[in-house]
């Protein structure tokens, strides 16, 4: 009886211990919503990430919440190629013209984006698509846009996938590899940094989808001939090593599509947690493989360390950290008050095992 009683001493303060421990990581609650404005879906979005404990202020609960909401803006930049500069700088004092009529006659201000040679709309698609319909300077500089981009001139894109290409330090001699490049906005920033010919560098441009990765060459082939690219097929985690290593390498990993929400509000209704969870393994195999393909002294910017898409961060700071930590290029990161971080740092106890070829 009496090591019974001690049995269940220890065991009620092992409870008592869980109970405390479980109360104190329960995460804030974010500011609540009226509920005509919670499509189905959101609610899970916004338990999902208060549990992360990425944003510890009601400020910054609101300041996210309204960014999510509001409309994903028109962005787009110029062709740099050197072989179509005349061509895209005509192109684009046109469009100036035709933008700023429209900012005149709407009342509203877009933004240069110098560092991209590029433009942000003050509309978001759908909202141009309206306003064409009523407005003729709106009609005319929806009518550029989409001649302006399927002649190559003008290469609409997101301004956080300007970024990653611009990161790599791409140089004109360089072998440059995009694992995941379908649709091509990147390969194209890629192949705008080298030089082409016989002494230029090489673009090679993958996608798994053989469909994917035909649109992505009929894209290509738009911005004319003499280029130093290849369009390949094959899956990005088991890639084959083609001649000599890659001196650059860009992986923008498949992902649950958590950014594109404020472009597609309908996925609102079908979102969940398990989309990005479930892609968590296959994003670590592409990230390891491309860094496997990089030479010694190379550079390897992966989307799934937090390069370009904002959302499902858990697993994609897992991968990340699991990828730098499996290729020593990078030092385990500290532990910090989060539960996602404590999965990432399982993640990384595995990975340190695997020797990377």
């Amino acid at each position: 009886m009496g090591r019974k009683r001690v049995l269940n001493r220890r065991a009620g303060r092992r409870v008592r211990s869980r109970t405390a421990a479980a109360a104190a990581a329960t995460p804030p609650e974010p500011p609540s919503e009226e509920p005509s404005e919670l499509p189905a879906g959101r609610a899970l979005f916004r338990e999902y990430y208060a549990r992360q404990k990425l944003l510890s202020s009601a400020a910054d609960w609101q300041a996210f919440g309204q960014s999510m909401r509001s409309p994903l803006p028109i962005t787009f930049r110029r062709c740099g190629l050197p072989s179509r500069s005349a061509a895209s700088e005509a192109c684009w004092a046109e469009g100036q013209q035709l933008i700023r009529a429209f900012e005149e006659s709407s009342g509203r201000q877009g933004r240069a984006l110098p560092w991209c040679h590029g433009y942000q709309l003050p509309l978001s698609r759908l909202e141009l698509r309206s306003e064409a319909q009523a407005s003729g300077a709106a009609a005319a500089l929806q009518a550029w846009l989409l001649r302006a981009s399927g002649c190559g001139l003008v290469m609409r894109q997101e301004v956080v996938s300007m970024v990653p290409a611009l990161l790599l330090g791409v140089q004109a001699s360089h072998r440059v590899l995009d694992v995941c490049a379908a649709p091509g906005s990147k390969t194209t920033q890629l192949l705008e940094m080298v030089s082409h010919g016989a002494e230029g560098g090489v673009v090679v441009a993958n996608d798994a989808e053989p469909l994917r990765a035909y649109v992505l060459a009929h894209r290509l082939r738009s911005l004319g001939a003499g280029l130093n690219a290849v369009v390949v097929t094959h899956r990005g985690q088991t890639l084959p090593r083609a001649g000599e290593e890659y001196d650059r390498v860009l992986c923008d990993v498949p992902c649950s599509g958590d950014g594109t929400l404020r472009k597609e509000p309908a996925l609102w209704a079908s979102w969940r947690p398990g989309l990005s969870l479930r892609l968590h393994s296959l994003q670590l195999q592409i990230a390891l493989r491309a860094a496997a393909l990089v030479r010694a002294g190379g550079s390897d910017v992966s989307d799934c360390m937090g390069v370009t898409c904002p959302c499902g961060c858990p697993r994609r700071r897992s991968c990340g950290w699991a990828a730098c930590s499996a290729t020593r290029l990078a030092p385990s990161p500290r532990s910090r008050q989060g539960r996602g971080v404590g999965t990432a740092r399982t993640r990384v106890r595995k990975v340190t095992t695997t020797r990377v070829e």
